[in-house]
């Protein structure tokens, strides 16, 4: 005969892979996440790049780079 979801053995049982192995396996991968999270928290944002970009674009705008000219 089958034993129940219910027998306390199976709930032992089920305790200990969750215990063992399970929680673990959870921890570490909650930790990769939160890396991988605070990674990209500490990144500069899109959007705050091109605005950078564009003010200094509009303060050097009267320097001109002509690549077709030699300095020499």
């Amino acid at each position: 005969m089958a034993k129940s979801s219910r027998a306390t053995s199976n709930k032992k049982n089920h305790q200990a892979l969750r215990r063992k192995i399970f929680d673990p396996a959870d921890l570490a991968r909650n930790e990769r996440l939160n890396a991988k999270l605070q990674e990209l928290i500490a990144q500069p944002k899109q959007k705050d790049l091109e605005i950078m970009d564009i003010e200094q674009g509009m303060r050097f705008s009267h320097i001109s780079y002509d690549p077709g000219h030699d300095l020499l």
